[in-house]
């Protein structure tokens, strides 16, 4: 069995005519990517122009549905040209011409769980104060209410990046209930 085919086969890619795959020199890439996060890229799709759609592969072999509309002109005002697809830049990529969208955009507007998985990462690597005290807070198995003397409301506004600069009483709570100095805390 020759690599095209091996590669069909790893990445569950239809051989129905008109299936357009990544090509050869950038499945390595693919090949990089977690298997836990194959499913944010795409290894292989097909235009249907009168249905006004593109279906998708994604690396984990689940397809997807887009439809043409979502792919809309830059703010270049670049169009996209659905008669030239392709995929590029190891799958995170998807171009109609010289129009790419970042797979990444796709996804979120197609699959809810993605949005969820995405939006929770987001929040663990959060920058700031906020960021580390929810990923400390996650570690120690605590909740927002666990913090005796500051509220839920502002815990969770400090988590939010709503609150900034939190009052040194607070933080000295936060920290303490932590067990880390409170001039760590942006450390974590």
């Amino acid at each position: 069995m020759h690599m095209h085919s091996q590669m069909h086969n790893l990445f569950h890619i239809p051989e129905d005519d008109g299936w357009i795959a990544l090509p050869a020199d950038q499945m390595p890439y693919a090949l990089a990517v977690p298997e836990h996060r194959r499913g944010n890229i795409f290894v292989a799709g097909k235009v249907d122009l009168e249905a006004r759609v593109v279906h998708l592969v994604r690396g984990n072999g689940q397809q997807v549905t887009a439809d043409l509309g979502l792919f809309h002109p830059s703010g270049t005002s670049l169009k996209p040209d659905f008669d030239k697809f392709r995929l590029d830049d190891g799958g995170y990529a998807v171009c109609f011409g010289e129009y790419e969208a970042a797979a990444d955009v796709v996804l979120w507007e197609l699959d809810p769980e993605y949005r969820k998985e995405r939006k929770q990462r987001e929040r663990e690597v959060q920058p700031g104060i906020g960021g580390s005290i929810r990923r400390l807070r996650l570690q120690r198995r605590l909740t927002q209410d666990d913090f005796p003397g500051v509220s839920r409301k502002t815990i969770q506004r400090i988590e939010n990046g709503e609150i900034e600069k939190p009052q040194k009483r607070t933080l000295e709570i936060v920290a303490e209930r932590l067990g880390v100095a409170a001039g760590d805390l942006e450390t974590y």
